[in-house]
């Protein structure tokens, strides 16, 4: 992405007799903790399986000035380097056992410090500048201690002072990097890879490597408004059902902080191509792709702000109702309204996005329905959405006649949100679908873009069909907004806005 807002993992095959290790930070192996795959790389909060070493008490930070306490244990770890980062926010420890011949791990400037540690180091700092300028809040613990980061698969040990014995710090070698939380000192740290090569291309390494990094530490700064990691805290109910906007989030601050690295359009692709599946799904792949739902708040409602008023409300007000209450205080619409202007706007990602055209492939996004000409019918069953999910419709800009959209067929407890965009239009029209009236949306000139998107408050996907027919724009009512408002009335079906039928009218202009 070329454009700059600011100055400026993912893991697990489903097993069988085999386990595979397969793995979630970008693009290959995974773990075998609870079953389906993840996106290579990728770690996973809360759901990689954890480090099996204990990590050194942390280094105090002095805020009056630089002054720092250098303790380095030294009697509690062995075969092991350290390094400070250039504004003593990050302290690294990488082992001796380092391949020769991997020329990422070279003194390429001659400052005594391998190159991969140099370029953790910067990007560490750089994301953290990055973050904080916008108004986040800062990693969780760095306000007392710098925070720590291991190199694993490198050959250093650490003692266990519990056991007495001495743990070597790996991680699989299908993982990019981890963030974890030391509960007794209140603080982050974080374990990176040595090397990507298993992962992604030797080439890409050094790319990955900073992505990586930002995408961790907002991790970390996630951790000072959200308790992620607390199961105490967010059940693990609660935690499959809002765990998506963690990773989808720090996926799309790669983009702001990395913005031409264009890492997550692969995850998009994937995203794009099952529009039918709701974006809150959290399944080690998907919740990546919804990085571009995050963007899309980022970009239309109020970037960095918005996000702080998501992540300050979501661990007391719960997800879902934080996004609508941040919507609402940035002038913008609901939730399910939000997410039914994103999925039409989805449709055709190139005229919104400005990666848009990177998010495009032969099978994404897919386009359910074509409509060349009325009148059309047609039942949806086999890409029928789950909730927050989306059929996509395109009407072709040679239908220039007025055309009446009517769904029916439905359940008597699904809700339904129509929204409509097209080439060069900022504000899409939403409107909810309500019986026996027909609701008049209009463009002219381009090809338009229709989401059909189900916010029922049940899971699960819900079936429908649909016919669009000739419309009479004289024989219909004025636009009714009677059910046009909050949350509530926008998905739960509270209102009586939804039932088995509704109308809605699509008017071309020539």
């Amino acid at each position: 992405m070329k454009y700059h807002l600011v100055p400026g993992n993912r893991e697990k095959w489903c097993q069988s007799a085999i386990i595979i290790v397969v793995s979630l930070f970008l693009c290959l192996p995974v773990h075998l903790d609870t079953g389906c795959a993840y996106a290579a790389g990728r770690a996973g909060l809360r759901n990689h399986q954890a480090p099996e070493f204990a990590p050194l008490p942390p280094m105090q930070r002095f805020l009056s000035g630089t002054a720092l306490n250098r303790r380095k244990y030294a009697e509690n770890i062995r075969n092991a380097n350290e390094f400070l980062s250039s504004e003593n926010h990050f302290r690294i420890f990488w082992g001796n056992d380092i391949d020769p011949w991997d020329a990422n791990w070279h003194d390429t400037d001659g400052n005594g410090t391998p190159q991969w540690i140099d370029v953790i180091a910067q990007a560490l700092e750089d994301a953290h500048a990055i973050q904080y300028s916008q108004g986040f809040a800062v990693p969780y613990g760095m306000d007392r201690y710098a925070l720590d980061v291991y190199i694993a698969n490198t050959g250093m040990e650490i003692l266990n002072s519990e056991t007495g014995s001495w743990e070597k710090v790996t991680i699989s070698s299908g993982y990019f990097a981890l963030t974890e939380i030391n509960e007794a000192d209140a603080c982050a740290w974080f374990v990176f890879n040595s090397d990507f090569s298993n992962i992604v291309s030797s080439s890409d390494e050094m790319t990955v490597l900073r992505v990586t990094a930002a995408h961790e530490l907002f991790h970390a700064v996630q951790r000072s408004y959200y308790p992620w990691n607390d199961s105490s805290k967010i059940s693990n109910a609660r935690w499959d059902k809002e765990g998506w906007w963690f990773e989808a989030s720090a996926a799309w601050m790669e983009e702001i902080c990395e913005p031409d690295a264009n890492d997550y359009a692969e995850y998009v692709r994937d995203f794009l191509a099952r529009p039918d599946k709701s974006i809150t799904t959290f399944d080690g792949n998907r919740e990546y792709g919804a990085s571009v739902y995050c963007g899309y708040l980022w970009m239309k409602y109020g970037g960095a702000s918005l996000w702080q008023t998501v992540f300050e409300n979501a661990s007391s007000d719960g997800l879902e109702d934080s996004i609508d209450s941040a919507l609402s205080q940035s002038g913008g619409p609901s939730f399910y309204r939000s997410v039914a202007e994103f999925w039409s706007f989805a449709a055709h990602p190139e005229d919104t996005w400005p990666d848009g055209a990177l998010y495009k492939s032969s099978s994404a996004p897919e386009i359910s329905q074509t409509v060349n000409a009325i009148p059309s019918d047609f039942s949806v069953k086999r890409f029928s959405p789950d909730r927050l999910g989306a059929y996509l419709i395109k009407l072709d800009k040679t239908i220039e006649k007025p055309a009446g959209l009517t769904i029916s067929n439905v359940s008597s407890d699904s809700a339904w949100i129509a929204a409509m965009s097209a080439e060069d239009v900022t504000d899409p029209i939403t409107k909810e679908l309500k019986p026996g009236i027909e609701r008049n949306l209009s463009y002219s000139g381009s090809d338009s873009y229709i989401a059909i998107v189900n916010v029922s408050e049940t899971q699960g996907s819900q079936n429908f069909d649909l016919g669009i027919d000739e419309g009479d724009v004289n024989d219909l009512p004025d636009n009714d907004n009677s059910c046009d408002g909050d949350n509530t009335d926008s998905g739960g079906g509270s209102s009586g806005c939804f039932i088995d039928s509704a109308g809605l009218l699509f008017f071309k202009i020539p």
